[in-house]
């Protein structure tokens, strides 16, 4: 008898002389099959549990992207480009993101299909007043963003700090 398991070939021998003495070479054969299979559903599940990670992550990243697209008044669509990292706080969470210009236009599509998959990129990558930076508030991962989120406030453009942007938010207290 032999089983394929992908990436796998178990052999498995019906002979007398290849059972122990009190068990049958179908039992074997039985114990041995499902062992595979357990070890295969694992492996699956495993995989599986990976791709809803990934699918997770990338649905919180696409909202955040059309939540700073919502918001930005250029005629040209961000793309994101980084995640730079996450600080846990008792209720919230921050997160900074890195956006870059894209070659979409608002005239073009409407938000929700600046994706790459429908042909949107990064233009303008390494000049900084076409970056813009953003440490954006939410507790868990689908809040809506706008109710935590003041755009002005948290998003600054690449080529300037920002004590600068808050120095222009509030022109008055500096």
């Amino acid at each position: 008898l032999q089983l394929s398991v992908p990436n796998q070939e178990l052999h498995f021998v019906c002979a007398i002389k290849t059972c122990p003495a009190k068990m049958t070479c179908p039992i074997m054969i039985m114990k041995g099959f499902l062992l595979i299979s357990l070890i295969f559903n694992i492996r699956v599940n495993i995989c599986k549990a990976v791709l809803t990670t990934e699918q997770f992550l990338y649905n919180f990243k696409m909202m955040v992207q059309d939540w700073f697209n919502e918001s930005q008044t250029s005629s040209r669509y961000y793309v994101l480009q980084k995640v730079k990292g996450t600080v846990i706080y008792e209720n919230y969470m921050s997160t900074d993101f890195e956006f870059k210009r894209s070659n979409c236009t608002k005239h073009q599509m409407p938000v929700h299909l600046v994706r790459e998959k429908y042909g949107c990129f990064a233009i303008d990558s390494e000049d900084l007043k076409h970056i813009m930076k953003c440490t954006v508030l939410h507790n868990g991962c689908m809040v809506a963003l706008q109710t935590l989120n003041n755009f002005a406030a948290q998003c600054h453009h690449g080529d300037s700090s920002a004590l600068h942007e808050i120095e222009k938010l509030f022109p008055d207290k500096y």
